[in-house]
């Protein structure tokens, strides 16, 4: 996965301009290039909208986790109005995240039992990386 991942990041620079948001995308891509083969395998059916999903979601879950470690730490210490607090802020964040996978999850294009278009999904993502190897090992 790491192998894929700076590629696909120095490639698509020029198409997304955040680095938080290029750092997501481009992780997904190399996840799905190294798992959606046992994916396909194992289950028969492909995630269409994860690239969507890791979009919006995964930007929460390092503020998830700071929130529910300070909960943990803040419980232990006997503090509750402050541990209230905590826990409707973390309340409303996993709520938000389940309502987003359940919101994608739901769409008649959300996933497929097709291995033959899992197949093209990933032969096109792998193309796509070889496109910016390709750009990347080009000399100037």
């Amino acid at each position: 996965m790491l192998l894929f991942t700076n590629t696909f990041k120095n490639g698509l620079k020029r198409f997304i301009k955040l680095d938080n948001i290029n750092e997501i995308v481009s992780t997904t891509l190399s996840v799905l290039i190294t798992t959606l083969p046992i994916t396909i395998f194992t289950f028969g059916s492909t995630s269409l909208v994860s690239l969507i999903s890791n979009v919006l979601i995964l930007p929460l879950i390092p503020i998830i986790t700071v929130f529910g470690l300070y909960s943990i730490l803040i419980s232990s210490l006997g503090i509750n109005l402050l541990n209230k607090l905590i826990f409707r802020i973390l309340d409303f964040l996993l709520k938000f995240t389940v309502n987003i996978i359940n919101f994608l999850g739901k769409q008649s294009f959300a996933s497929t039992e097709s291995t033959t278009l899992g197949i093209c999904l990933l032969s096109i993502i792998i193309l796509i990386y070889m496109y910016f190897k390709y750009k990347e090992l080009k000399p100037t």
